[in-house]
C-alpha cells in the first residue's frame, strides 16, 4: 500500500508540473458573462471583427483600419490565425467588444516576427465583433469520432494505470502478505494423503 501511495504522488506531482495552464485571458467586456442576447462563436463558427493589436506599453502593432477598415473574418478551428485570437473569441457574442490579452506561447512565440513582434512578447487585442456566421451542422457520424485531446487523455489513462500495476507488482507491500504462522508447519495435499 506504502508503494501504492509514493506511486500515487510522483504521478499527481507530474500531473500538476504538467498542467500550469497558458491561457489567454479577458480583460474588459461591455458583455457580462451570460447576458449575451444575440449569436455566440463557438469552434467551426465564421467570425468578422475589427481589431486593434497592441504591445502592452500600448503601441500598436496591427489593426483592422491600417488594412482598409474592413472586418476581418476568419473561422475558428481552421487554426488560420494565432491560437490566441482563436481561443480569445470562444463564446464571443455578436456585437461585443473585447480586450484580450495572449501570452507569447499562443501569440508568435519564442522568436517573434522580425521588425514587428519582438521575441516573447505578449500582446493584447481589442475586439469587437461585427457579426458571427453559425457554422454548418455535421453529420452525426462526425460527432462519434473523438477529438485529439480525449485521446490522449484516455492514452495517458491507460499510461497510469499501468505503470500503477507495475509499481505494485515490483515493489509488493510485505505488511499486507500473508506470512505462515510460526508453530505448526502446512499441510500440503500430498501430506494429507499419506
Amino acid at each position: 500500500m506504502n508503494k501504492f501511495l509514493i506511486a500515487l504522488l510522483v504521478l499527481a506531482t507530474l500531473a500538476v508540473s504538467f498542467a500550469q495552464e497558458i491561457g489567454v485571458s479577458i480583460l474588459k467586456t461591455d458583455t457580462p458573462k451570460g447576458e449575451c442576447k444575440g449569436k455566440t462563436a463557438t469552434i467551426g463558427d465564421n467570425v468578422s471583427l475589427k481589431y486593434v493589436g497592441k504591445f502592452e506599453d500600448g503601441t500598436i502593432f496591427d489593426s483592422s483600419e491600417l488594412h482598409g477598415g474592413a472586418p476581418f473574418n476568419f473561422t475558428i478551428g481552421e487554426r488560420k490565425v494565432i491560437p490566441g485570437l482563436e481561443i480569445g473569441t470562444i463564446n464571443i457574442c455578436e456585437g461585443e467588444k473585447r480586450s484580450i490579452k495572449i501570452p507569447y506561447q499562443l501569440a508568435y512565440g519564442e522568436n517573434g516576427i522580425e521588425n514587428a513582434i519582438p521575441p516573447r512578447t505578449d500582446i493584447y487585442f481589442d475586439l469587437e465583433v461585427v457579426s458571427i456566421e453559425a457554422a454548418p451542422a455535421q453529420p452525426f457520424y462526425y460527432q462519434l469520432i473523438p477529438s485529439v485531446g480525449t485521446i490522449i487523455a484516455f492514452s495517458m489513462l491507460g499510461g497510469f494505470i499501468v505503470l500503477v500495476k507495475f509499481i505494485i507488482k515490483r515493489y509488493p507491500d510485505e505488511s499486507n502478505s500473508k506470512k505462515p504462522t510460526p508453530g505448526k508447519p502446512k499441510k500440503t495435499k500430498a501430506a494429507k494423503q499419506n
